[in-house]
């Protein structure tokens, strides 16, 4: 007789998520049962939202709708929710991907705070509990390698998460190898960061130390990138470029359009489009070209100008 499939639900957001999602859904072994999708999702990572509604696989905002079992097990990947007690309670075993060697750099922000502090990057997954970054520590990775950047380090670091996360699925479930270490150096406020404390990073909170192309931190090579201002959607003329990110800043609503190489951020209005383009100019990015499809207000314009190497100014794609 057959064992019954572990379900498993993935809380979180960006390229990692998506990886996972496909892992699961190609295993024998696993069967999805729940997404749930950030709210706010990076500048610099793929949409999972928008991946699931492109391929129509539902996903949700809330845990409302949430269904788990006792032998389910819950993975969260850069999720921003705190992840509350009657949830926690639903998994047979939930457990996060913390980019940070715990006990070091609980809370948000840890592999700035790394870098800050020079000291060790790696990974920690550990279960999890009702506050914050303290359950028991089920895997661990460590580098050598030192990043003057927390792009290039959260890059490095999401190609070792995928790998540690599908090995410990394949290789710690079916071995019942998951009840952890204690961290039991952690008091409850040493090595916390919150979101106050990341005003205290100074130079450290941007993910570029120095003016660097856009990307995304997906481990690949971006050999151009592009922004484009939009209130259009993509249609079948528009070809991305070759070994090239797109950024694309768009009034309105998106069409369920996804590819790799593409970024779409959609807003209501300028106000929350210049939002957006002073995120990306704290981060010290830029962008080879922008293409301007639509009007934009004085400050937008601004920002673009600061933004980019060269603008080209169009009513509709080339």
């Amino acid at each position: 007789m057959k064992k019954p499939k572990i379900g498993i639900s993935i809380f979180g957001q960006g390229h990692l998520a998506i990886n996972l999602i496909r892992f699961v859904n190609n295993s024998k072994k696993f069967n999805l049962k729940n997404i749930i999708c950030n709210k706010n999702e990076s500048i610099f990572d793929k949409s999972l939202e928008d991946w699931c509604r492109y391929k129509k696989i539902k996903f949700s905002k809330s845990f409302n709708s949430l269904k788990s079992g006792k032998r389910d097990v819950g993975i969260s990947i850069l999720y921003d929710k705190k992840i509350p007690k009657r949830i926690i309670k639903k998994f047979g075993l939930i457990f996060n991907c913390h980019y940070s060697v715990l006990p070091k750099f609980r809370g948000i922000n840890p592999v700035h705070w790394a870098i800050k502090n020079k000291d060790e990057i790696g990974l920690t997954l550990h279960k999890i509990e009702p506050t914050i970054d303290t359950g028991k520590i089920l895997k661990q990775f460590k580098t050598k390698k030192t990043f003057n950047n927390a792009f290039s380090a959260t890059s490095f670091l999401n190609q070792k998460a995928f790998v540690m996360i599908k090995n410990f699925l394949d290789r710690g479930i079916k071995k019942k190898e998951y009840f952890g270490l204690s961290q039991t150096e952690v008091s409850k406020n040493k090595n916390y960061f919150g979101k106050k404390d990341k005003f205290k990073l100074g130079k450290h909170i941007a993910f570029f130390q120095k003016k660097s192309r856009y990307n995304f931190y997906d481990g690949t090579n971006s050999k151009i990138s592009t922004l484009i201002i939009s209130n259009e959607d993509e249609n079948k003329n528009f070809k991305l470029p070759k070994n090239g990110k797109v950024f694309k800043l768009k009034i309105g609503k998106k069409k369920n359009f996804f590819n790799d190489n593409l970024k779409v951020v959609s807003k209501k209005n300028y106000k929350e489009l210049v939002f957006i383009a002073e995120k990306l100019l704290r981060n010290n990015v830029y962008f080879d070209i922008t293409h301007v499809h639509t009007k934009v207000n004085k400050k937008l314009s601004s920002l673009i100008k600061r933004l980019s190497k060269k603008i080209v100014y169009t009513t509709s794609y080339d």
